[in-house]
């Protein structure tokens, strides 16, 4: 009967023994995984960004992690596959690289801290990223517009109705290096994108709802890149909206009655 205890005692040690190794195990794994979600988002967004340009190189790469993370890396950094290869990269070229190769079966798992950015956001280079949380904190945090939704996951960065993909004017699939009025601002940062002082969000003169897809004159270019919609000879900021009905005065195609005395433009 002893034996049969001491038996019975040795047994029950050995399941709670595993029991707590199993845990242990599965509270390391989610750990892991919990660690790798900032590092993932950064590589996958900017697998998805490189496959879209025509001819996509490190200044692009670079472009593109400023607009959607605010910053970019100071190098080298020390990326981890899923496979548990780690690889140093020393460059935007080598990034870039890297970044092109991934696939849903071979993506990159974490990322060794603490590492270096450029962070865009404060103006101060060599800022260090200790940990997981403070990468995510720091992404999270690269919100253009306001709106409460951080660049990356925000399909308008500027919230002038006109989505980002909207916004690649040279249709390069680069959105990140279109700036039609040459003020120094991007056209995904720019909220009057043809610098004419009317808003892009306010140039739907055909009410439809559709910013990017409004042409006034019809001469080819859409109203919130023309800075004379109605091709009047004068630039959009210089024409009125005497009535306030929302559209230009003194354009046939938009407003006829200027100033809604049932008088055409008189």
């Amino acid at each position: 009967m002893k034996k049969f205890s001491k038996l019975t005692s040795i047994i029950l040690l050995a399941i709670i023994s595993l029991t707590s190794c199993t845990k242990e195990d599965t509270e390391s794994n989610i750990e892991e995984t919990t660690g790798d979600v900032a590092i993932k988002t950064i590589t996958d967004n900017l697998k998805s960004k490189m496959s879209q340009i025509t001819q996509p190189d490190d200044l692009s790469l670079d472009r593109n992690m400023i607009q959607d993370f605010g910053f970019t890396f100071i190098y080298p950094i020390n990326l981890t596959y899923n496979n548990d290869v780690k690889v140093s990269i020393n460059s935007s070229s080598e990034l870039l690289n890297i970044i092109n190769g991934l696939t849903e079966t071979s993506y990159i798992k974490s990322i060794d801290y603490p590492f270096n950015i450029d962070d865009q956001n404060t103006s101060r280079t060599n800022t260090s990223i200790d940990n997981e949380a403070e990468l995510q904190s720091s992404i999270d945090s690269h919100d253009s517009d306001g709106d409460g939704t951080p660049n990356y996951a925000d399909d308008d960065d500027d919230n002038d109705t006109v989505a980002d993909q909207d916004e690649d004017v040279n249709h390069d699939g680069d959105v990140t290096n279109d700036d039609t009025d040459n003020d120094g601002v991007t056209n995904i940062n720019d909220t009057d994108d043809d610098g004419d002082g009317v808003a892009t969000a306010n140039e739907d003169y055909d009410g439809d709802g559709d910013v990017a897809g409004g042409d006034a004159d019809n001469d080819g270019t859409p109203d919130y890149l023309d800075t004379d919609s109605d091709n009047d000879g004068m630039e959009d900021a210089q024409d009125n909206d005497a009535d306030g009905d929302g559209n230009i005065d003194d354009d046939e195609n938009n407003d006829s009655d200027d100033d809604n005395d049932s008088d055409s433009n008189n």
